[in-house]
């Protein structure tokens, strides 16, 4: 098999802690360069990673002849932009959630990909765990029986801690529902099939995060039924006290 040059545009945490591992366990793939709007930032991913090309401008990475797919892992207000360049230039998209700001931008970027033949994933990353591609698997064959049910929660205790971009709508486009009830309702959908209904509330009880307003929800729940019948309580919440960074 022919290596994939591959490049990744937002080179924060997310891009240096979980993608580039990620590609290191693949050894068809090859990084080839990077792209980050801060000079700092993508200095330092250059230091940690060694590559030759790096840039600032998203769209010199995906005109590149030697990069045939490309991370996004950038603040959700930019996806759709980097996702339509990207797939028209010809290059397979793995793209962070939420893909867009809303459902128009995420209609726009899968279009994209499919008029221009490229693959397209988002970063759903609970679908890939050996624990929970085995619960896939037990639902499948039968092993546990018929689901009646499923409940998932995520939940931390971060009280007012700065959020950085994502406790802004202008650059997150929601909050708690999509940073980290997405991952739920995705796996849901991938463990137990398509919902029928739901009922949904979020709420936001911090507004001030260490001096900068937050706009967003920090509290989300979900109530569903699915096709087959089985139903489904989903919570994510950034203030339940004693639940650390997460459980």
């Amino acid at each position: 098999m022919a290596t994939i040059g591959v490049g990744i545009i937002g080179c924060g945490g997310i891009a240096l802690q979980n993608h580039l591992p990620g590609l290191k366990l693949c050894p068809d793939t090859q990084l080839v360069g990077l792209c980050d709007s801060n000079a700092e930032v993508l200095d330092c991913a250059v230091q940690q990673t060694g590559v030759t090309f790096s840039t600032q401008d998203y769209n010199e990475l995906v005109r590149r002849d030697d990069i045939h797919a490309v991370i996004i892992a950038t603040p959700n207000a930019t996806h759709a932009a980097m996702a339509i360049a990207a797939a028209s230039n010809g290059k397979h998209v793995l793209c962070e959630k939420p893909l867009g700001m809303d459902q128009a931008e995420t209609l726009g970027m899968l279009n994209c990909a499919r008029e221009n033949g490229v693959r397209h994933m988002t970063a759903f990353t609970y679908r890939f765990v050996p624990a929970m591609r085995y619960m896939k698997y037990l639902v499948e064959s039968g092993g546990i029986g018929q689901p009646y049910h499923i409940r998932t929660c995520r939940l931390q205790d971060w009280g007012d801690r700065n959020l950085g971009w994502r406790q802004f709508s202008q650059m997150a486009g929601s909050g708690e529902l999509g940073d980290m009830l997405s991952h739920r309702l995705d796996y849901a959908h991938f463990l137990i099939g398509d919902m029928k209904r739901l009922t949904a509330d979020t709420r936001r009880f911090v507004d001030d995060r260490q001096g900068q307003i937050s706009d967003l929800e920090d509290w989300v729940t979900v109530m569903a039924e699915f096709e087959n019948q089985a139903t489904g309580v989903l919570e994510s919440s950034k203030l339940a006290t004693g639940r650390g960074e997460g459980a």
